[in-house]
């Protein structure tokens, strides 16, 4: 547990709390942030150990800031395994090996970030709608 608590960045949060590890808290988390319940979260994936990882919508109602903190430790600690990654959401699809859009049950888009960013119209408003030009 401490080990995947160190993996996803809650560790020293943790044992800041008036009872560590040993804190009682709620089932419904509101002692934590949203971004604090998505971490442990991953580390509930982490210590299950499994090979493929099906995460819907892990950043929804997160700020630009968490949602990127989040995705990247998903990315780091995750490494290796299958990720089956549902959002609505664009940010971080860069890591993705490959992106498939479904609309109305149906493949519409299908291919690498950069092959549908250079040639798909629609692909590309959509991701800079999420992820802004810098």
């Amino acid at each position: 547990v401490r080990r995947a608590a160190r993996q996803v960045q809650l560790h020293d949060y943790i044992e800041s709390l008036p009872d560590g590890y040993d804190t009682s808290v709620q089932e419904t988390g509101i002692r934590f942030s949203g971004g604090e319940r998505q971490r442990i979260a991953l580390a509930r994936i982490l210590l299950q150990d499994t090979p493929i990882i099906i995460l819907d919508e892990p950043t929804v109602g997160l700020d630009p800031i968490t949602e990127r903190d989040l995705l990247d430790t998903i990315f780091d600690v995750l490494k290796g395994k299958t990720i089956l990654w549902i959002t609505h959401h664009l940010a971080g699809v860069e890591a993705a090996d490959k992106v498939v859009f479904l609309e109305n049950g149906k493949a519409e888009m299908e291919g690498t970030h950069e092959e549908l960013l250079a040639g798909n119209e629609r692909y590309r408003r959509l991701y800079h709608l999420d992820v802004p030009v810098r």
